[in-house]
């Protein structure tokens, strides 16, 4: 395997929302199918519903007659609606339900709400998820009072643990995104607790990425005042890059080569990894040495081993002979997962070609210590033979003693 400078591929984007307005329709006239209602004439709006909706091997065909069916449904068709989804045997699925639960909330949203929370205590389903949404581009600020209040009620410590977290808060700033209505940024910005507001922002940078134009998202992050741009352009680059890493690289270089927001590789090089880590390296070895670039190599080394561990230790074997300097960190995570492999010695072999001295010696001070805890006499053995110093050897033996 070669490493060559240049990022390789591209992710077509894909639009979901035309897709979710016919599932729904699908969704939730299929409970009914499920459940017997077909065999009376259920009516929504007068109109009776035609059972050959449902009929027909092809799928897009079949959503494209359902579609207008729920478009126009109105509030006084929720009797009907609902008596299709909760008849549905053995009972719908987590999509069907959210996206009912988004039409009824467009309607009466504490009313769909309290049916969610119910939903979601018998099934374990997330439901309440499409009724934030669907409130939130309607009326963000009694969307994000009932989620607030609604983790308060779960549990008062969660809504200090970071609420952040929360999928229902998480689904208001899709929600209240999607409506443009104002006070969104403000309020995230002006969150006092840096983690909750870090947090909040990565929401946004997500969102905006999937629903706007990544350019013109990363020029509106740049464009923030300084001490909120410091945080929210890495988080625009991480949305990027998990879509389009190519994209990400190419609005991000022009700050990398400034040096401006250190962390920009790390965090490109890392999402890129999930997909095509051997491209991320290689765009990595093209960058500048230094720390930021270290850094970025073992992160990106990290992800690609947790995710794919038989193509990255392949990967990695073809390198131990030359050794690049700038993929060193990479295959020091190499020699310490052959440990763990239980190949010590190979893992050692490696680490003792590596020729960053800490480093060297870090690798092969964990690889010793977790052979010797196994089986201290082979390890033992191994020192012996080998020529390390006396500090190398004390640090190697540490807790040994302890199994």
């Amino acid at each position: 395997m070669r490493f060559r400078a240049g990022p390789e591929g591209r992710q077509r984007r894909s639009d979901g929302r035309a897709v979710a307005t016919v599932v729904v329709a699908l969704a939730v006239f299929a409970a009914g199918l499920s459940g017997g209602y077909w065999g009376r004439r259920l009516e929504t709006s007068g109109r009776p519903l035609d059972p050959s909706l449902l009929e027909g091997p092809d799928l897009i065909e079949r959503l494209a007659r359902l579609a207008p069916v729920l478009a126009s449904a109105a509030p006084s068709d929720l009797d009907a609606l609902r008596t299709l989804v909760e008849a549905f045997t053995p009972g719908p699925q987590e999509a069907e339900l959210i996206l009912f639960a988004d039409w009824w909330a467009r309607h009466d949203p504490r009313s769909a709400l309290t049916w969610a929370q119910r939903v979601e205590r018998d099934t374990g389903l997330p439901i309440s998820m499409g009724v934030f949404r669907a409130w939130a581009r309607a009326d963000p600020d009694a969307a994000l009072a009932a989620a607030l209040a609604t983790i308060t009620a779960r549990d008062p410590r969660l809504a200090q643990a970071g609420t952040w977290q929360d999928p229902g808060v998480q689904a208001v700033i899709v929600g209240w995104d999607e409506s443009g209505r104002p006070g969104l940024e403000q309020w995230i910005f002006e969150t006092a607790d840096p983690l909750e507001r870090q947090g909040l922002m990565a929401h946004l940078a997500r969102q905006r990425v999937a629903m706007r134009d990544a350019e013109a998202v990363w020029r509106w992050a740049l464009d923030l005042p300084a001490s909120i741009a410091k945080d929210m352009v890495p988080r625009v680059a991480s949305a990027v890059a998990s879509r389009d890493p190519e994209t990400a690289v190419r609005l991000a270089t022009p700050m990398i080569e400034r040096r401006a927001f250190p962390d920009l590789p790390g965090r490109i090089a890392t999402r890129w990894a999930r997909r095509d880590p051997a491209s991320a390296l290689r765009w990595l070895s093209g960058l500048p040495e230094g720390n930021v670039r270290r850094d970025a190599v073992l992160e990106t080394a990290r992800t690609w081993l947790s995710t794919d561990r038989v193509g990255f230790m392949g990967a990695m074997r073809a390198q131990v002979e030359t050794i690049p300097l700038w993929l060193e960190p990479a295959l020091e995570l190499y020699a310490r997962a052959l440990g763990r492999e239980g190949r010590p010695e190979e893992g050692l072999a490696t680490a003792s070609r590596l020729h960053d001295e800490h480093r060297r010696d870090y690798a092969t001070t964990v690889l010793l210590r977790s052979w010797g805890h196994d089986d201290p006499q082979a390890a033992e053995r191994w020192m012996e033979a080998h020529d390390l110093s006396p500090d190398l050897r004390r640090r190697a033996r540490h807790g040994w003693s302890e199994r």
